[in-house]
């Protein structure tokens, strides 16, 4: 929204321009009268045409830069023109694409309007429980499996008898 109202701004603007702009380049009448100068007044003549001149100058240099100004705007309108098709094109592929639905760690549909911080935190904290239970069953499993690696160790090994002679279990 903000950009099409960019763009109905630049649009004004360059209408504005576009005005000041034919305003200016429509030739002028002289502000001060030939009949208004005492005859045979050369000086106030010229200083007349010197005025005219300095009038026609500044307005001259008004209307490059207003032009300039115009052209800038009109960039910017087709620039902000494009921006805002590209959006409108973009909004159309969304509301014709189906809705998201976000889904829970299981695959069951869950609606949007229930996901919450709360669901969230909740989940969390599940997460961390069954994280916990697994590395206590992991330490368990770890001990007890070196409990068996040590009497495997001890079954392996030749008792010795009370002659010194190797005795083998199962014997």
């Amino acid at each position: 929204a903000s950009e099409l109202e960019a763009k109905a701004a630049a649009l004004d603007a360059t209408s504005q321009l576009e005005t000041k702009s034919a305003e200016l380049t429509r030739p002028t009448e002289p502000k001060v009268k030939d009949d208004c100068a005492p005859r045979g007044s050369s000086g106030a003549r010229a200083a007349t045409d010197a005025w005219e001149a300095a009038a026609n100058a500044a307005a001259a240099a008004e209307v490059e830069e207003l032009q300039r100004q115009l052209k800038v705007a009109q960039g910017e309108a087709r620039r902000l023109s494009a921006a805002a098709d590209e959006w409108r094109r973009k909004h159309e592929a969304l509301s014709q694409a189906a809705p998201f639905e976000p889904q829970t760690s299981d695959g069951a549909d869950v609606p949007a309007e229930r996901v919450g911080v709360e669901d969230l935190a909740l989940r969390l904290k599940a997460a961390e429980e069954t994280a916990e239970k697994h590395r206590k069953a992991t330490t368990h499993w770890k001990q007890k499996h070196d409990q068996i690696k040590l009497l495997h160790g001890q079954l392996q090994r030749p008792a010795l008898s009370p002659g010194g002679r190797a005795t083998f279990s199962g014997d």
